[in-house]
């Protein structure tokens, strides 16, 4: 399925009132992309061994939503740009610049498949006799293939 990808650039300070707004024209589901720095709970969440090296914060945020190709995209744009209007009447957007794309489900359905190798498992048992000085290992291998959900 194809799909029109839009991206806001906005502040980021003004990123949550900006979605805010959105949701209130119809569009839900907006992916921010910024340079705020990870707070220290953010941290915690992560399941990481490196954290990222996130650049210096610039300020600028860019806001992307995502509609059907067969939705009338220049009628929620003409909703979308007239709401941004009437909040920058009372509130710095920054630039409020929209940009068109086009992008299909295959990049996000099948986009995880190359990074995924599979692993041999082996499962490592220690015994020691109790008149052993010695461990001995026994390795069996588990099956390779199995199934998630």
């Amino acid at each position: 399925m194809k799909w029109n990808k839009f991206t806001l650039k906005t502040r980021s300070e003004v990123e949550d009132i900006v979605i805010s707004t959105l949701a209130d024209v119809g569009i839900e589901g907006v992916e921010i992309q910024d340079k705020q720095p990870l707070t220290e709970s953010d941290k915690q969440q992560m399941f990481v061994d490196i954290m990222p090296d996130i650049p210096d914060d610039d300020g600028i945020a860019y806001l992307n939503f995502y509609l059907d190709v067969d939705e009338d995209k220049e009628k929620v744009l003409a909703d979308v740009r007239a709401a941004l209007a009437e909040m920058q009447e009372f509130l710095d957007l920054g630039e409020c610049t929209i940009t068109e794309s086009e992008t299909e489900d295959k990049d996000w359905i099948n986009n995880w498949k190359q990074y995924f190798k599979q692993h041999a498992i082996k499962w490592v048992r220690a015994s020691a006799p109790s008149r052993a000085s010695m461990l001995q290992y026994e390795q069996t291998e588990l099956p390779r293939r199995f199934s998630i959900g």
